[in-house]
């Protein structure tokens, strides 16, 4: 039986535009059966992107393990196709049924956009995705306020405290998080926050253990701030101001359940035509 989520009984309020729109689903990897058909609209195509899927490396990790890093990262990629399809099968199911806008205006979009993160981060935090198994959860807050070119150094250092030190970061993520001040200068004029939610993949290495070191992180976060223009002996700078509330989730990869699933997983992705809408990114940093 398909089951109703309301995420405020998981303390997950990141997301008050769609805070009464349930989210139903079968088990995992199930046909949604009599539903309309999930197009690449529906999974996001031509909304704002508020949802990315990282595979990131530390450059320090010596030759030898790139079996183990392939194996893992086609685990990643099968399962953000599989969480895109399940966020779009919803966002058709609750257009048809009069629950989210279906039309052009940049409040819609971004209403159909946070409720896609609302399907995802209920698939992720609830267990509905067997093979990662959330290993804790928490809240935090920052205040982040640096000049333009340094704020998505800063951004991803806090994104991933506790997993790795960041001194600098690859082009790749560069202009993912170009993207965030953009959405910051446009936050000021929509009425309604934008939610944003990133799946990062991160792979160090243990100086103690000798050995690769995967951890997956989960962060949704609401993007509120603002983009302030001020001058320094007649230069112009940029400075991004930004209040960084979040919810992260710390999981475990079970490989037992994802040898299991995944003919389950490839089969479903089959039956709905293999589509995709965001690419994986791969990326470097420096420890």
């Amino acid at each position: 039986m398909a089951e109703s989520y309301d995420a405020s009984q998981h303390g997950r309020n990141f997301i008050e535009s769609v805070k009464g729109i349930p989210v139903l689903l079968p088990p995992p990897g199930s046909p949604y059966k009599g539903t309309p058909g999930v197009s690449l609209e529906d999974m996001g195509a031509n909304d704002p992107n508020t949802i990315s899927y990282f595979n990131i490396k530390t450059n320090n990790i010596p030759p030898g393990h790139q079996g183990r890093i392939k194996k893992i990262e086609e685990m990643i990629d099968l399962t953000h196709l599989w969480l895109d399809v399940q966020a779009g099968k919803q966002t058709a199911m609750q257009k048809h049924n009069g629950n989210l806008p279906n039309d052009d205006k940049p409040e819609s979009k971004v209403m159909c956009s946070n409720y896609r993160i609302k399907v995802i981060d209920y698939i992720m935090m609830n267990g509905n995705c067997p093979w990662i198994a959330v290993a804790r959860s928490e809240s935090a807050s920052y205040k982040i306020k640096v000049k333009k070119a340094e704020f998505h150094t800063s951004l991803i250092r806090n994104i991933l405290s506790g997993i790795t030190t960041v001194k600098s970061i690859s082009n790749s993520i560069e202009k993912v998080f170009e993207g965030l001040s953009e959405i910051i200068r446009q936050s000021q004029d929509v009425s309604q926050s934008l939610s944003v939610w990133s799946f990062f993949n991160v792979f160090t290495w243990d100086d103690v253990t000798n050995d690769v070191k995967g951890s997956i992180r989960i962060v949704s976060y609401t993007v509120s701030g603002e983009m302030v223009q001020y001058t320094v002996h007649k230069a112009s700078y940029q400075e991004a101001k930004m209040d960084f509330s979040f919810l992260q989730g710390d999981f475990i990869f079970v490989e037992g359940m994802w040898a299991y699933n995944k003919p389950i997983v490839v089969d479903f992705l089959k039956e709905e035509g293999e589509k995709k809408v965001r690419e994986v990114i791969g990326a470097d940093i420096t420890p």
